[in-house]
């Protein structure tokens, strides 16, 4: 058997000891972002972060640069407004979802599918712009 250099064996322990200080600080990082994750702190952030005027002014300036950059401002304007009351309503998490674009469109084209819906739909959008 070999003899063991006490120097090593001590750098050993300091790197196991400095690792194992570095996963305990992970784990605890781990557990504070769940907890700021979780449903009711989520719920709780949004309410603080919602603000109507807020989402009217990233929707007016949104909706003023679609209309000077594309010719589809009609077909393009709904879903960009869906868009954009889902996530001021949910937070950037519901965003993330896979399906999240599937669901902004098909509730845009339910929106513009009732022509009742519809009028008042663009009444609301030439209101927000012309503000």
């Amino acid at each position: 058997m070999s003899a063991i250099d006490p120097t090593k064996i001590s750098a050993i322990f300091r790197a196991l000891a400095i690792k194992a200080s570095d996963q305990a600080r992970l784990q605890e990082s781990k557990k504070e972002t769940e907890l700021k994750s979780s449903p009711l702190s989520r719920a709780i952030n949004i309410n603080r972060e919602r603000d109507k005027e807020k989402l009217k002014k990233n929707l007016k300036q949104q909706l003023t640069k679609l209309k000077k950059v594309d010719g589809e401002y009609e077909k393009k304007a709904s879903n960009l407004v869906v868009k954009e009351i889902l996530l001021w309503e949910f937070g950037d998490d519901f965003i993330a979802h896979p399906l999240f674009n599937l669901i902004s469109q098909n509730i845009s084209e339910k929106l513009l599918s009732k022509k009742n819906a519809q009028v008042h739909f663009h009444k609301f959008l030439d209101d927000l712009i012309s503000e």
